[in-house]
């Protein structure tokens, strides 16, 4: 603090004081140092032989550090996407913004919009750290204890198909022939592998297949119409009952006709025609057949209802190996329908 301004008399000195004009002494001279903890104010006068001059003040006003504090609740965890309110207690100052760290490592971001205390965040499906940012007036900002949101992301079972065409949904196989199986677009891990026949809906767990991302079908076993599909669990064990399971889509297999040679191959003279899938079903506008058949030329398909009577016919032409014809229905009535289809060998 420095003295400014007056004059000093004749063996004239400034003194300090703290309280009051002539209260506690804080020293002398036309400057001195302080360092207050709490709001002061400081008087100053001059003292010589001819007189004492009345007293100059300044009042010091401290600001105490920023506090960080303490973020609750610390931990929680939840189910797919969750709403938890922070708070910060035992801070000293004013929360300017929050901040987050996805999957708790590398960098800190701010989130906008945030400078307030208690504070609402929607965790994705993910893991994501919080903390509070502090600053208490001009002092620097601090930093709030940190809390760790956890959230598993719900089973989705995805999609099984062919390691060697990742869009196929069915296949025809020889008995000398082999396929193998991947999930896709799941969400969670493989735990096991299940299979069923026909149009049973009973499931059976596939002995061996306990944690396999992938399994080998042998066509020496499929001896009818045949699926298979994979049990997906998720992996932290955070989202429980229909959350923490899902079954992928159904992979069909039959019996491939017409197969006479050990490598798989077809004989001319077989000429079979496969209708590998229909789909999707119910279905609303149009539907998709998958068609395998070992010539190329004009097909018959025909749409039948329930009773056998002819609804809908068309001409398509089917291409040696594996044809996809999409058909429209939206002119049909709701109800049960049979697909008939008939190449030149009929």
């Amino acid at each position: 603090l420095t003295l400014a301004g007056g004059s000093a008399g004749t063996d004239a000195i400034a003194e300090w004081f703290t309280g009051s004009c002539d209260g506690t002494s804080a020293g002398t001279g036309n400057s001195i140092n302080v360092a207050p903890t709490v709001n002061t104010t400081y008087f100053v006068r001059y003292k010589g032989i001819c007189n004492t001059t009345t007293c100059a003040s300044v009042t010091v006003n401290i600001t105490t550090p920023s506090v960080g504090g303490t973020v609750s609740p610390a931990t929680k965890s939840g189910c797919g996407p969750t709403s938890v309110t922070l708070s910060v207690s035992g801070l000293n100052g004013t929360v300017t913004r929050w901040e987050r760290q996805i999957e708790c490592t590398g960098a800190w971001t701010a989130i906008s919009n945030s400078a307030s205390n208690p504070f609402t965040v929607t965790t994705p499906n993910s893991s994501v750290c919080y903390r509070a940012i502090v600053v208490n007036g001009a002092c620097p900002e601090a930093i709030s204890s940190t809390a760790t949101i956890t959230i598993e992301k719900p089973a989705v079972g995805g999609r099984v198909t062919l390691q060697s065409n990742q869009t196929a949904t069915s296949l025809a196989i020889c008995p000398s022939q082999n396929a193998v199986l991947i999930p896709l677009d799941f969400t969670g891990k493989v735990t096991n592998w299940q299979y069923s026949f026909g149009t049973s809906s009973i499931w059976y767990d596939l002995p061996g297949s306990e944690n396999q991302s992938t399994i080998t079908v042998n066509g020496s076993t499929v001896t009818s119409t045949t699926f298979y599909r994979a049990v997906i669990t998720t992996t932290a064990g955070i989202c429980t009952g229909a959350k923490s399971v899902a079954y992928s889509s159904a992979f069909k297999f039959t019996k491939k006709a017409g197969c006479s040679s050990p490598d798989g191959s077809i004989s001319q003279s077989d000429s079979p025609l496969t209708v590998l899938s229909a789909f999707p079903n119910p279905i609303k506008d149009v539907f998709i057949l998958e068609i395998e058949n070992n010539i190329q030329g004009a097909a018959q398909v025909d749409i039948m209802d329930i009773a056998g009577r002819k609804v809908l016919s068309t001409q398509e032409t089917i291409e040696k190996g594996f044809t996809t014809l999409t058909l429209n229905v939206q002119n049909l009535s709701s109800g049960l329908y049979l697909v008939r289809v008939k190449d030149s060998n009929n």
